[in-house]
């Protein structure tokens, strides 16, 4: 498994840049891939989190992965995860993230298609309806 790279060997091995866009430069590098039938990567976040009211909602930031499957025939998907940070610093919320990337793409090398939305709370990633998440 190939993590945090600049160039996706898994694009670039199907005659692409290998590049992955994230959605503004405060976005950490946080990717994966096997190098041949996926990868996933962090397109935003970790950001604070909106109630359906507009308002922060305290101890969660969300963080959307983009990825690609050529086991699952998909050039394009996507999946968020809501990541409780209560008692974590910054550095602690980016470890989060990497712990559920990696969660993320044990999903995608085994074949199967990640859920649409979960919650990542102390180590272990739960399917999320995201119309609880008010």
């Amino acid at each position: 498994m190939f993590s945090n790279f600049d160039s996706c060997p898994h694009c670039s091995g199907k005659g692409r840049t290998g590049v992955l866009p994230r959605l503004n430069e405060s976005t950490p590098v946080v990717n994966r891939t096997d190098g041949k039938s996926f990868h996933l990567f962090l397109f935003d976040g970790p950001s604070v989190m909106h109630g359906n009211s507009g308002g922060i909602v305290a101890g969660r930031s969300s963080a959307t992965f983009f990825y690609a499957s050529g086991a699952l025939n998909m050039p394009h998907g996507q999946t968020a995860v809501i990541v409780r940070t209560t008692d974590l610093d910054r550095r602690g919320v980016v470890g989060a993230v990497e712990t559920a990337a990696d969660l993320l793409s044990k999903i995608l090398a085994s074949g199967r298609r990640p859920e649409s939305a979960y919650l990542y709370d102390s180590g272990q990633l739960s399917v999320h309806s995201m119309s609880a998440s008010s």
